[in-house]
């Protein structure tokens, strides 16, 4: 029998974690929390609050839509109380997912996730819809590897109205880092990839447009010890307007011979530069 999952969300408690690092920890109130979901496998995997002071959580659903894995959206008063839900087949196929979420400027939403393609390979998958989460556009895009995978995980609108999308792209024999920039009607202007420092694994978690225009981008990269084995480190990439790499840096978070690390948000800060939330192994 096939385990059942909901999205679970709970309110005002999204800058606790960063709290805790800077601050003594202060015991927080939970003010609400909501499930959202139906009788098959239901995820969520971002949210954001809406211009209204609701939330819009995009993921992806067994329990809706056609039967097989289809990305969901769904939107929510302040108070966590479902207001509707969509669902989007992407290619037509078993495998649609949301990973990242915004509302955009004109009061619609955008999604940014990876479906399964034509030739049995992921694409990255962006979405476009209205207001009330009804599908304007969607858009695939692949990468020069026929049978690669290429997902797509985090999105953010830029100051041209278009969209800049981050995430992985199968750079045989390994993974790379992919930016890709689209206007403001997902057509795409340019694509660069990024190969790790040591040459081995990249792919990226989190975009956000800079003060300057550029880009920084945060992630993971993989390195290998010589009879030991493939490690992870933290990776974080700045480019200018064009998605040329302007400097990477690579972080080592854990020095064990067991060490994961990555980076899956990043932000810039008011002084002009980034804070990273990730994981590691200790």
């Amino acid at each position: 029998m096939k385990k059942t999952n909901a999205i679970y969300i709970i309110g005002l408690i999204a800058l606790i974690g960063a709290m805790m690092m800077v601050t003594p920890v202060v015991a927080q109130e939970e003010q609400w929390n909501a499930t959202l979901g139906g009788t098959s496998g239901d995820q969520g995997k971002s949210v954001q609050q809406t211009s209204d002071g609701g939330y819009i959580i995009a993921g992806n659903t067994w329990s809706y839509g056609t039967g097989t894995e289809d990305v969901w959206l769904v939107k929510t008063d302040s108070n966590g109380i479902e207001q509707w839900n969509k669902t989007f087949d992407g290619l037509g196929t078993h495998t649609d997912r949301g990973e990242s979420v915004l509302q955009a400027s004109d009061g619609g939403y955008v999604i940014a996730g990876y479906t399964y393609g034509p030739g049995t390979s992921y694409d990255v998958l962006l979405i476009k819809t209205d207001s009330n989460g009804n599908e304007q556009w969607n858009k695939t895009f692949h990468g020069p590897v026929y049978l690669g995978d290429d997902k797509g995980y985090s999105v953010n609108q830029t100051s041209d109205g278009g969209y800049i999308i981050t995430g992985s792209s199968w750079n045989a024999p390994f993974n790379a880092v992919w930016l890709i920039k689209t206007d403001s009607n997902g057509n795409e202007q340019w694509n660069t990839r990024f190969t790790g420092p040591a040459g081995y694994d990249g792919e990226s978690r989190s975009v956000r447009q800079t003060s300057d225009g550029g880009y920084i981008i945060a992630g993971r990269t993989r390195d290998s010890i010589f009879l030991v084995g493939f490690f992870d480190n933290v990776w974080l990439i700045k480019t200018d307007s064009n998605g040329n790499e302007e400097w990477n840096k690579v972080f080592v978070v854990t020095e064990t011979v067991v060490k994961a690390d990555g980076g899956e948000s990043v932000q810039q800060t008011s002084d002009g530069g980034y804070i990273i939330a990730g994981y590691t192994v200790v």
